[in-house]
């Protein structure tokens, strides 16, 4: 085991954290816990697991994807466990902050394939810590308005469907992920759009 690829590897990870408040913020009145101990506790819960998930990345050599994906149903059935809130609010929430959140890193891959330098991944995962902290901070800005939405839209209709646009932006946005960094350097598709307007 390397120990700096494993803390490298936890400070991508962590990313889970600005996740997880971007998840617990418009629900946080309804939590069955007291705040001052859940957030500490779930704090510590949320950097164990992002360790967790580096060891088995270094140890294994795993996709960077695969401890992510296995980390998010037990992180739901937690999320569903702790607050008292309707089930498919707390599901439209859950998967709108995995979609927002994958944009980070989807620019972590792009970024890392454009930048052939020896300190790329510093500078994607710094992007990438960036993207969701300006996230977290829009977030905090309509603050009222998402705790306005849960707490008096009340059509079960709309609830039902409402989570499917995150699915489908985060399922596009793993879809986007290269499976060779040399795609995304060609610029193939720069030059095709060149030579066609010519």
């Amino acid at each position: 085991m390397n120990i700096s690829d494993v803390l490298l590897y936890f400070w991508d990870y962590s990313i889970i954290l600005p996740a997880a408040i971007a998840c617990i913020l418009p629900v946080m009145d309804h939590c069955k816990i007291k705040s001052r101990l859940f957030s500490p506790v779930m704090t510590v819960i949320l950097l164990t697991v992002s360790f967790m998930m580096a060891v088995i990345r270094d140890c294994t050599g795993v996709n960077v994807n695969i401890p992510l994906i296995c980390a998010l149903v037990p992180s739901f059935v937690l999320y569903l466990l702790l607050f008292d809130v309707k089930k498919l609010k707390l599901l439209y929430f859950f998967v709108s902050s995995v979609a927002v959140f994958s944009f980070g890193g989807l620019s972590t891959h792009y970024i890392e394939a454009i930048l052939d330098m020896e300190m790329e991944i510093y500078i994607a995962y710094s992007i990438k810590w960036l993207v969701s902290l300006l996230f977290v901070i829009a977030e905090i800005l309509f603050l009222k308005k998402l705790r306005w939405l849960l707490n008096n839209e009340n059509v079960d209709t709309i609830w039902r469907f409402m989570w499917i646009v995150p699915i489908i932006i985060t399922i596009s946005n793993f879809l986007l992920i290269p499976l060779d960094e040399a795609n995304v350097r060609a610029g193939r598709i720069f030059l095709c759009i060149f030579c066609s307007r010519q």
